[in-house]
């Protein structure tokens, strides 16, 4: 079971006293004179405890030699020292680790706070590093000597491969803050080698897509167009495959205005298409710049949005399907409100975007966004929903990626 981190109890300290007691002058001349016979007939130092500390080093008097000795240096005091105190909570289990789930896959968990100490234990606040997971808040519950508290932990894996760690941080009366460990490894059927894409050294390049479990399938396109095939693969000819290599290349965008000859900006994120009945698209991202740099708080806005994009499967003509994004209020920002999201956009012909709902949290807002497809789109929908705050001119876009079958193709998920 792991440790807390935990602040141990502060040492005592004495202080004795500086000021002596008064001696008559007669007494005081018998002594002295005395300690000067006796030094002088022995002819070696005396070794007298300093009056200002109990049971310090001895400072050492000088001898009646014609040449004094040098002072020794004196000993520093050992340090005191203590055992910290042992946490009085634990975690059962010490953390929770999903292992290999779907970027669907909706994650749900028990664990345990467990007070192990002989006194109450309160909890002072909770906070989950991430918006993706929510659990009951035990803020100001005191659990009584021996007693526990189950709580239960939703976490969204938000369609991000890769490993994903999420921390649950308790603050207990007493304690330092200590995290809590909610560990997953979220697997498409169908995965990317590399799992991004990087213009920044070159303009081309190449890259695996291969279906996790060895199922064949094919790929229907790529950004909305032909997949380029690095190999001998045709597609008109040849069966379906588990892997396959395709080639990527951004040399025909203007480095500077970031378009290509028909006015298109370089996507952020390399979409493609599969006819895979548990990946119906997927996404890289292209890493580019400043072509594809990502959106950060700049002139003074004081909110962020965390998700940078969203996968919505297939969706029918005309369908309509919702997402929620978290904009998250900086530090800095000291009247939340004056910041908040006060409608969406769409940047994108193939898609219209509605703000359906916003929640105000303690340091963010949630917002709720309605996606309706053009009833006349068919194949890849891409375009961003750009987010507008209450003050001028601070906006935010999150990249929205999905599928309309075209005639005769599957319709997967």
């Amino acid at each position: 079971m792991s440790r807390s981190p935990h602040t141990a109890p502060p040492r005592s300290s004495r202080s004795i006293p500086s000021g002596g007691v008064q001696v008559p002058l007669v007494a005081v001349l018998v002594i002295g004179i005395g300690l000067f016979a006796i030094g002088v007939g022995v002819g070696r130092s005396i070794a007298v405890r300093d009056a200002g500390s109990s049971g310090g080093s001895p400072v050492v008097a000088a001898s009646g030699n014609a040449e004094a000795e040098p002072t020794p240096v004196v000993a520093e005091p050992a340090p005191i020292t203590s055992t910290p105190a042992a946490p009085s909570f634990a975690f059962d289990p010490p953390e929770l680790d999903f292992g290999i789930v779907g970027p669907k896959d909706e994650l749900t968990a028990s664990f345990r706070v467990v007070n192990t100490g002989v006194e109450p234990l309160r909890v002072l606040a909770m906070k989950p590093s991430c918006s993706c997971t929510t659990l009951e808040n035990l803020a100001g519950v005191v659990l009584e000597p021996g007693k526990s508290r189950t709580l239960t932990a939703i976490v969204d894996p938000r369609d991000y491969p890769g490993e994903k760690i999420t921390t649950i941080r308790f603050l207990f009366a007493g304690h330092d803050p200590v995290d809590y460990s909610i560990r997953s490894v979220v697997m498409r059927a169908v995965v990317t080698d590399p799992p991004y894409l990087s213009a920044l050294e070159q303009s081309s390049g190449r890259y695996e897509v291969s279906s996790a479990d060895g199922t064949p399938f094919r790929i229907l396109g790529v950004n909305g167009e032909r997949p380029a095939h690095a190999d001998d693969f045709d597609p008109d000819r040849d069966d379906a495959r588990n892997r396959y290599l395709l080639a990527w290349d951004v040399t025909g965008y203007d480095p500077t205005t970031c378009r290509d000859e028909q006015g298109r900006p370089m996507p952020k994120w390399w979409a493609i298409e599969t006819d895979h009945p548990d990946a119906p698209v997927i996404d890289l991202r292209m890493r580019h710049q400043p072509c594809t740099a990502l959106e950060l708080p700049r002139a003074g806005r004081q909110w962020l949005i965390d998700t940078t994009r969203t996968l919505l499967g297939v969706m029918e003509p005309g369908s309509s399907r919702e997402f929620s994004v978290e904009a998250k209020w900086l530090p800095r920002a000291r009247v939340a409100s004056a910041f908040a999201i006060t409608r969406v956009e769409a940047v994108s012909d193939d898609f219209t975007a509605e703000l359906v709902d916003t929640i105000d949290g303690e340091a963010s807002q949630t917002c709720r966004v309605r996606v309706t497809v053009d009833p006349d789109h068919r194949g890849l929908v891409y375009g961003d929903v750009r987010f507008f705050s209450r003050v001028p001119g601070q906006s935010q876009a999150v990249t929205v990626i999905a599928r309309v079958p075209r005639p005769g193709e599957e319709r997967g998920r």
